[in-house]
């Protein structure tokens, strides 16, 4: 019975090994991810890292087929007794050790060791650590997250609207298209991205200088546009994913008892669809904001000069074996990820 679940997770577990990139940089192992990153900004060359990201995307759609594959058969049952309680076997004290420690172990491993250790290294080097820029740098982070992730729950309320509204299969296909981005890692989305954007800024520089005798500049691949459109590719899925579940427990003779009593599409929308998805539009936006703070590949890749994040600045400390000077940085993503996954997991609680 649960031969899919597993299916699913390794999956999942392939994709994010697979997107890794400061890892394996870090610890010197050379993946396709640090094949494109090395080519393009060590070597000099855009054509070759192109080749290795349609090769890295190979990889992924094999993957996203094979988890879709293993998920055709998948069904939902709810099982009850005659008092509504589900019997519930008790544990042996032995298994129930067992468990304790292997949830501790990962948390020991996991949280609660490098927490530890980055604390020392705060109190070690605190002056260096407040004279730095890392508070401007927390607050460029924070733009940018907030944006995309406004912008990817746009894109969730837009096409599940649609699909809601018209379930064909031409818009099932467009909410799975647009759900693509997060099984693409950073390094081949940063490329997919800068390409058609340096088309797009070169043609306009030459419209414009054809007009003015000026130059624009880099509108769009040079500045934080590029970031944005990446970070909401990548992570529209995990917003439409939301979404679409909190539609599919809203019932559909909601819109019809609406319909019928005449209101439009836009007042059905705004009065009564958008009060019942609340909650989920706040996680989507918290969840997304999360993932990209700690986004690191597309921002290494698509920043403007002189512009750093808090996962590129502890990224490029930690290259330069200086971590202790990026300890703040990399507690600040830490809280930064940690205390709204704790607000939504109580609000998702009371609900």
């Amino acid at each position: 019975m649960i031969r899919p679940a597993i299916a699913v997770g390794c999956t999942l577990e392939a994709m994010e090994a697979l997107a890794d990139f400061g890892t394996v940089q870090l610890f010197a192992v050379s993946t396709l991810t640090t094949a494109v990153y090395d080519t393009w900004l060590v070597y000099g060359s855009l054509a070759t890292p192109s080749k290795i990201a349609v090769l890295t995307l190979m990889f992924v759609l094999m993957i996203v087929v094979f988890e879709r594959y293993s998920r055709r058969r998948q069904r939902f049952f709810s099982a009850k007794n005659d008092q509504g309680k589900n019997s519930r076997q008790q544990a042996s004290l032995k298994l129930q050790i067992g468990i304790w420690l292997s949830c501790l172990i990962v948390i020991a491993f996991g949280f609660v060791l490098p927490v530890v250790h980055l604390i020392q290294y705060l109190i070690d080097y605190w002056q260096q650590n407040i004279e730095s820029d890392q508070w401007q740098y927390l607050l460029q982070t924070l733009k940018l997250a907030s944006i995309a992730a406004a912008v990817t729950v746009i894109m969730a309320l837009i096409v599940n609207f649609n699909l809601r509204a018209k379930p064909s299969i031409q818009n099932r296909r467009v909410l799975n298209i647009s759900s693509l981005g997060y099984a693409v890692p950073g390094t081949v989305l940063a490329i997919a991205v800068l390409i058609p954007l340096t088309g797009l800024d070169k043609w306009l520089n030459t419209w414009y200088h054809s007009l003015t005798n000026k130059r624009l500049g880099l509108l769009f691949s040079g500045s934080v546009f590029a970031l944005i459109l990446a970070y909401s590719i990548r992570f529209a899925a995990i917003s439409i994913g939301q979404v679409s579940s909190a539609y599919q427990q809203m019932p559909t003779n909601i819109d019809e008892a609406a319909t019928t009593l005449g209101a439009s599409r836009w007042r059905l929308w705004t009065q009564i669809q958008l009060p019942i998805l609340k909650p989920a539009l706040f996680s989507a936006f918290v969840l997304v904001f999360i993932e990209c703070i700690k986004e690191l590949p597309a921002s290494l890749l698509l920043r403007p000069f002189d512009f750093e994040t808090l996962a590129t600045y502890v990224y490029q400390h930690a290259s330069d074996e200086q971590l202790e000077v990026g300890a703040l940085s990399a507690l600040l993503i830490i809280l930064l990820s940690l205390i709204p996954v704790t607000f939504v997991s109580r609000k998702m609680e009371q609900l």
